[in-house]
């Protein structure tokens, strides 16, 4: 008995430290920082050396994949017969239901700094970066030749689940 409720404890505690953990994503083309993370669990980050490495850090281990070196097998697919009438498939979510998914992510930073290398294209983009900024954004047109991107988004699963049963 007192076993099974252990368990059961830990299974809820478990249950709970997903739902509530925060999921981010970040792209920094600043300091080359390109990750997806889920906090405590498992981080995947895109690197170059020497080609593109996918690197999955879980804890204890550390996997790294060369995309350019997998090599996939093609299945061949048995022929299906056509059916007479085809029935009208219901989509698994409304329209509505992935706004509400989309936004439930919390943008934590967005910093743009762009350079087209025209300074007329430059000038035309200066008034509505202007009016952009007044949001939690951060957009610079410079005239140096450089640009970044800073994305950062979280999310929790808790957010997700009441996204999606609203």
């Amino acid at each position: 008995m007192t076993v099974a409720l252990v368990i059961l404890t830990l299974l809820i505690a478990l249950l709970l430290f997903l739902v509530f953990t925060p999921v981010t994503l970040k792209i920094d083309t600043y300091s080359q920082q390109y990750y997806l993370q889920i906090w405590g669990i498992a981080k995947c980050s895109f690197v170059w050396e020497n080609g593109p490495i996918i690197r999955l850090r879980v804890p204890f281990y550390t996997f790294r994949i060369n995309p350019l070196a997998l090599r996939t097998k093609k299945k061949k697919k048995p022929k299906r017969k056509r059916k007479a009438e085809t029935k009208k498939k219901r989509s698994f979510m409304s329209f509505k239901k992935v706004l509400k998914l989309i936004r439930s992510f919390e943008m934590k930073e967005f910093r743009l700094e762009l350079d087209t290398g025209n300074v007329i294209g430059n000038a035309y983009l200066f008034p509505v970066f202007f009016f952009l900024n007044r949001q939690k954004a951060q957009l610079r047109i410079n005239y140096e030749g450089s640009n970044g991107l800073v994305i950062w988004i979280e999310n929790r699963g808790v957010r997700m689940i009441r996204a999606f049963l609203s």
